[in-house]
């Protein structure tokens, strides 16, 4: 790109500004101004989105105006190519500003197209740089990122619609400083975690791809608290100069044998490490607390795996990490050890002491101290594994998966402020919509420590990875492996799965995931039954029509209480019995925190005084407070699998009003929903 198209294209973005302004007039208010909207009189309603879509625009074509004497013949004609053609997509925007009045969802449509843009005009920037991997830097790293986090901004935090003169305001301006300074955090974090996987991998092109798998994806895209931000960025930052400087095996030795490292330098190493640790555990403590193993297990497991607010459920891609961990444990890495070791056990020590010891509610933010290490680890799978077809349509599918979820997570929902809030509003679309249970496939329920999702889940990721890793070893039959290896589709000295195959996959898992997916039949409640100690007990008769010819496999049970803050984690609350035709009986526990929990767990200052945890949310309704403070309401879920297919007859429910702990005397168990699984 030459400096004068560079300014010829800045001449366009300001008249696109100024006619985005016009526009939003003339469609939005034409009744408030009533006037002519085609006479002489021109008025304007400067919005942010006046300067959003030129801003996204302006900022790739200042990159491209930067790179463009760096790149070569082939890579300027093929991506400035398109990268102008995009500029096309302009003329749609005003096409749905002026039709907006007859679309139901005027918003969605805008950002819909505005993330289409920006994903697309992303991609090919990153294709560049895939083709030639000089001209990936730090500096122009830290830059896009940051470029990138900041215009993410309205999709979740700063309304479109918003005129500019209300961004002047205090509030606002705070609003906006502290996520660009979050921005700035994340873009470090996310460059240190670049140079290490450099230092580690000696490629540009793998660092890369796992700077794009942490960079943009959630829960990074969602902001989180700064403290955990730096947290992160001070581990890695002090991993990266030892792994950088220091020998590895020599170092774990010198731990051992004081004459090999100097006993200043060990200490220095020990107090940053402290450090760094310190700030990853800087909470708020309750006064009283107690040793929880089973809750921090669970806590562990959730924030991995919970399709609420998990980091493997949010975002697929980090699967590819576990290739990269059993890569380094299977061929002695001691750098890779280093780094698995040093997340382990601080990984364990935060969730026990938050959990286990502080048992706080789990936390959406849970992970991200501890992404830099996955960064790590993918850009090292990509590196050892990127050559076989197998670990690249994997990477495929899985980078489709979590562009897909980003998609939704930052389109869809715009009432819900957090990630576990756009999860379930999600996955409750889907059980409407399709009327199948899909919380198997989401591992939306809790994970205890011998279930047997776990052990499915655990054994199918080892059996994966420890084929992946296979392919690395020397006695690998080697016409076994060419078979696994493709031959086409080289570029940039790495090899790509093509597009259409990844998508064909896609779609191929997703009807097969939908047809195993069992059938919902929703019992006829037609209120919320109420279980308290003056009405205990609760008959629910299933429909003696087509029902009596149906077994089914499980129940998933939809509940809330109130008045339950006080009960500890775990703790049992009421009895389920569900009976067949033939007189046999099935029972079942309702426990605290695990399949149900306290309606206004979300309520302002309500999250210290609960005792338990919170259980997979159903659906969300606003409420108000006594002082009229809005907050989230929550119906939660819970699955209970048969011990074989029964034919349903009836359902009885008997609150535990004297079980161990003791209820509160006002305690409230909420029936909402009842759905048979066949």
């Amino acid at each position: 790109m030459t400096f004068r198209l560079f300014t010829v294209s800045c001449l366009l973005l300001l008249l696109v500004s100024l006619f985005i302004s016009f526009l939003w007039v003339q469609t939005v208010l034409p009744g408030a101004l009533d006037l002519d909207p085609w006479g002489q009189q021109i008025h304007f309603l400067p919005t942010v989105f006046s300067l959003w879509l030129p801003g996204i625009f302006l900022f790739f074509s200042s990159i491209w105006l930067y790179l463009s004497p760096r790149l070569s013949v082939v890579s300027e004609k093929k991506f400035l190519k398109y990268d102008v053609y995009s500029y096309f997509s302009i003329l749609i925007f005003f096409w749905l500003q002026i039709i907006q009045k007859e679309l139901s969802s005027p918003m969605t449509a805008f950002k819909t197209l505005i993330l289409g843009i920006l994903v697309l005009k992303a991609f090919l920037l990153f294709r560049a740089f895939h083709y030639q991997s000089e001209l990936i830097q730090p500096g122009m790293l830290f830059t896009l990122s940051s470029g990138l986090y900041v215009l993410s901004l309205p999709f979740l935090h700063v309304s479109p619609e918003l005129e500019l003169s209300a961004l002047l305001q205090s509030t606002v301006i705070l609003q906006i400083a502290s996520i660009i300074v979050k921005a700035l955090a994340l873009s470090a974090m996310a460059l240190e975690t670049f140079r290490l996987s450099l230092a580690m991998t000696k490629s540009h092109n793998s660092a890369f791809f796992g700077w794009i798998a942490i960079a943009f994806s959630f829960p990074l895209l969602f902001f989180p608290t700064l403290k955990l931000i730096l947290a992160g960025l001070l581990l890695i930052f002090i991993l990266r100069l030892l792994i950088s400087n220091v020998d590895t095996r020599e170092f774990i030795r010198g731990l051992q044998e004081p004459t090999s490292l100097t006993i200043a330098v060990k200490l220095i190493i020990i107090l940053m490490l402290l450090g760094a640790a310190g700030l990853i555990f800087w909470s708020n403590v309750k006064p009283k607390f107690g040793i929880q193993a089973d809750r921090a297990w669970e806590a562990a497991i959730g924030s991995l795996l919970n399709g609420q607010y998990g980091l493997l459920s949010t975002s697929p891609i980090y699967w590819l990490a576990l290739c990269g961990i059993f890569y380094f444990l299977s061929f002695k890495v001691w750098d890779g050890i280093l780094l698995i070791g040093t997340g382990t056990v601080l990984y364990s020590i935060y969730l026990f002491s938050n959990y286990g010891m502080f048992a706080n509610i789990p936390f959406q933010f849970d992970c991200v101290p501890f992404i830099p290490f996955a960064g790590v680890f993918i850009a090292t799978a990509y590196h050892r594994f990127r050559k076989s077809i197998l670990f690249r349509t994997l990477a495929g599918v899985l980078l489709f998966a979590t562009q897909a979820l980003n998609g939704i997570l930052l389109l869809a929902f715009p009432e819900s402020s957090t990630i576990p809030g756009k999860m379930s509003q999600w996955q409750h679309l889907l059980f409407t919509q399709s009327q199948r249970d899909i919380s198997i496939l989401l591992f939306s329920m809790p994970y205890a420590l011998f279930s047997h999702a776990f052990f499915l889940t655990f054994s199918a990721v080892g059996f994966f990875t420890w084929g992946t890793c296979a392919l690395r070893s020397p006695s690998f039959p080697r016409p076994i492996l060419q078979k696994l290896r493709i031959q086409h589709g080289s570029c940039g000295g790495g090899q790509t799965t093509r597009v259409p195959t990844v998508l064909l996959l896609v779609l191929l898992l997703s009807a097969a995931f939908f047809h195993l997916a069992p059938r919902l039949h929703q019992l006829p409640l037609h209120s919320p039954h109420r279980l308290s100690r003056d009405r205990s007990q609760l008959i629910i008769p299933v429909d003696s029509g087509p029902g009596r010819s149906r077994k089914y496999r499980a129940m998933i049970l939809v509940s809330t209480m109130r008045n339950s803050m006080m009960l500890p984690h775990r703790s049992p609350v009421a009895n389920v019995t569900v009976s067949e035709t033939a007189k046999q009986f099935e029972h079942f526990v309702i426990k605290a925190g695990r399949d149900s929990a306290e309606e206004t767990l979300d309520a302002p200052d309500m999250a210290s005084l609960v005792e338990h945890g919170r259980a997979a949310v159903f659906r969300t309704a606003i409420q108000h407070t006594a002082a009229g403070s809005p907050f989230k309401a929550h119906d939660y879920y819970s699955r209970f699998v048969f011990s074989k297919n029964r034919a349903v007859e009836q359902i009885s429910l008997k609150l535990l009003k004297d079980s161990e702990p003791a209820l509160p005397a006002d305690t409230e168990l909420w029936i909402k929903d009842i759905f048979l699984l066949e």
